[in-house]
């Protein structure tokens, strides 16, 4: 569509082996429950949207060695609230937001704990007593495209670290 036949070919090819190459590896038997939230009102623990099943970010997180806390849901990306999240209790909390810190532009997810904030109200979710909530701000995490095997690596990085306890 872009009139570049070769580069759009070579780019389809590298994409189609890095997905390759990650669903032949073996996962670890120990499969973190991951609970992926694409959007809540800033400073509220009240209301959410989160991948369900049959989603871009559902493939993401079985490719990286999770499991999807959502993946008995109907609806792809369901509302959920507080006490929706609270009986479902995720092993990892991955929150998207267009912002980094302070409101700046962020090009990497931040160490584990980072950005737990509004969280810690819902200390007894098993995600935040141990420090494995995450906030994401790239836009890779909701855009599936070339850059696909960037996301993935970085969500197994990200679940590697809850395996190891680190």
């Amino acid at each position: 569509r872009v009139g570049r036949p070769a580069q759009s070919r070579a780019l389809a090819d590298s994409l189609s082996d890095v997905l390759a190459r990650e669903r032949a590896r073996t996962p670890s038997p120990a499969r973190p429950r991951v609970l992926f939230v694409v959007a809540r009102e800033p400073g509220q623990i009240a209301s959410f949207t989160a991948a369900g099943r049959e989603t871009y970010i559902d493939e993401l997180i079985a490719l990286a060695g999770g499991s999807n806390a959502l993946s008995g849901s109907r609806i792809r990306y369901p509302q959920l609230s507080a006490e929706s999240v609270l009986r479902l209790d995720p092993d990892v909390i991955l929150e998207w937001s267009p912002l980094g810190p302070a409101g700046s532009a962020a090009t990497e997810p931040p160490p584990a704990g980072a950005d737990a904030g509004d969280w810690a109200r819902l200390g007894g979710l098993s995600a935040v007593r141990s420090g494995r909530v995450h906030a994401l701000h790239e836009d890779l995490w909701l855009r599936p495209g070339p850059r696909v095997g960037r996301a993935l690596l970085l969500l197994k990085r990200l679940l590697a670290a809850r395996r190891c306890g680190s």
